[in-house]
């Protein structure tokens, strides 16, 4: 689960706002997820992840705050550069919460589903929104606004 697209850098000056629009963009994606995730979904899918075969507890949880897991998931997000103008956004290489597990099967998991489950889709239907061609828009309209704020300094 992740999003890869590249960046067309036309110029110094649009080299030198990259890394800012890149933030920008991580938060946006950061803040859709918080913003628009059917929390009552995730909520009732909670049992399914505490009794879920493959996820190996440290110690088991009598319960999940999924409140506590969605803010974690999102906090662990992160944009990497792959050189060539390329770049992945993706989850950290990190355990899941009090689990052996690493973080990106649990998100799977809690996106896909699986016999037992019924698919939330939290991040997958948030994450397809971000295509390249959004992303150039987006990148675009950064590069216009970058450059009339420098024009009002």
């Amino acid at each position: 689960m992740c999003i890869v697209f590249k960046l067309f850098i036309k110029n110094r000056f649009e080299d030198g706002i990259k890394i800012d629009f890149l933030d920008y963009l991580l938060n946006d994606i950061k803040n859709e997820i918080l913003e628009n995730t059917n929390m009552i979904k995730l909520q009732n899918n909670s049992i399914n992840v505490l009794n879920a075969d493959f996820i190996k507890w440290n110690s088991k949880p009598k319960h999940l705050d999924m409140d506590k897991v969605l803010d974690f998931i999102v906090n662990n997000i992160i944009c990497e550069n792959c050189g060539k103008g390329n770049y992945i956004i993706k989850f950290k290489n990190i355990k899941f919460l009090n689990s052996k597990n690493m973080l990106e099967q649990v998100v799977r998991f809690i996106d896909k589903g699986d016999f037992n489950s019924n698919p939330t889709l939290f991040i997958s239907k948030h994450f397809n929104k971000y295509t390249q061609y959004v992303i150039n828009n987006m990148w675009a309209k950064y590069i216009i606004f970058r450059r009339n704020m420098e024009e009002d300094i």
